[in-house]
């Protein structure tokens, strides 16, 4: 601590060293900087203040900012943090070692500093993927959040997302699976391997994102169609849905559906029946299978969402 104070102290004594008189903006940012480390909270608040209100002149006083996103007091954590922000993709790598600070409150608001600076915060994908393994559910939350607002360069952090859509907490299940949408086709493979998870709540939520996901889980489509058979109603539902939203590329999944009309949950039967009809011309076979089922209920699903049903007439026909 009293390094940094003796380090900002002496940015005027350099300037004057090197034959150039101190800026007035420079020996405020030094004054400023040294009162983050005042004994009074209102203080350090009041300087954290100042200092983003000087814009990118505060550049110099990053580590002293650092440092009081560590503060002892909540408020003068958030405006180190919101300054740090102001500051833009300088701030990052400090702010990306807070994330292993041993102050919870830090971690959270670092992780929150990341995720408002956006794409500029790249660098902090690493630390970021590893604070998805926090001991903290808000640090975890947090830290997937940053990973979406930085966008495509948080791509290597999918195996991390993926390995959190397990987490013990229903919040950040759902939050990371949410970023996994946002990754696009490459979360694929990782959502559709969590269809075969032992938790069918994790299983829901992996079959939710891939619906959410639409063409782009095509890659999921054999873990889907085995999914149809999942003990868990919602997740036969689900990755019907799924299957739906996949479109054309789903195709190679009609077996599996056809035999899910015949599930002993109306509900699924019902979905099912939908998403072969609206696989169009080459769902027909199976769904003629249907109509000459032995059980009255599988004909009668059957018939009633083959009403929306259209096909386009043979070539001979449309001629005429």
């Amino acid at each position: 601590m009293l390094l940094c104070v003796s380090v900002f102290a002496a940015w005027p004594a350099q300037a004057r060293a090197a034959g150039q008189p101190a800026s007035p903006a420079s020996l405020a940012v030094a004054a400023l900087a040294e009162r983050l480390h005042d004994e009074d909270a209102a203080v350090r608040e009041a300087a954290a203040t100042a200092l983003k209100a000087l814009g990118p002149e505060a550049g110099p006083a990053i580590p002293a900012l650092v440092a009081a996103v560590r503060d002892r007091d909540g408020y003068v954590r958030g405006t180190a943090a919101r300054v740090l922000v102001r500051l833009g993709p300088a701030a990052v790598p400090g702010l990306a070692g807070l994330l292993g600070d041993d102050n919870v409150g830090t971690r959270r608001v670092a992780a929150e500093a990341l995720r408002v600076l956006g794409p500029s915060a790249a660098p902090a994908v690493p630390a970021l993927a590893r604070a998805l393994a926090d001991q903290d559910a808000t640090v975890r939350e947090n830290s997937a959040n940053a990973l979406k607002a930085i966008g495509p360069e948080a791509a290597p952090a999918i195996p991390a997302l993926v390995a959190l859509v397990r987490d013990r907490d229903g919040c950040v299940r759902g939050t990371a699976a949410r970023v996994l949408v946002f990754m696009g086709a490459a979360a694929a493979p990782g959502l559709a391997g969590l269809l075969g998870d032992g938790n069918f709540e994790v299983r829901r939520v992996a079959a939710e994102a891939l619906r959410a996901m639409g063409p782009s889980a095509a890659a999921a489509v054999p873990a889907l169609a085995r999914a149809l058979a999942d003990e868990d109603a919602t997740v036969r539902e689900t990755a019907s849905r799924a299957l739906d939203k996949i479109g054309p590329d789903a195709q190679a999944a009609i077996p599996a559906l056809v035999t899910v009309v015949r599930d002993h949950d109306g509900y699924v039967r019902a979905t099912a029946a939908r998403v072969l009809v609206a696989m169009g011309p080459a769902a027909v076979p199976g769904l003629a299978e249907l109509l000459a089922d032995k059980d009255v209920e599988v004909r009668r699903i059957t018939a009633d969402a083959m009403r929306v049903l259209r096909l386009e007439p043979a070539a001979g026909q449309a001629a005429r």
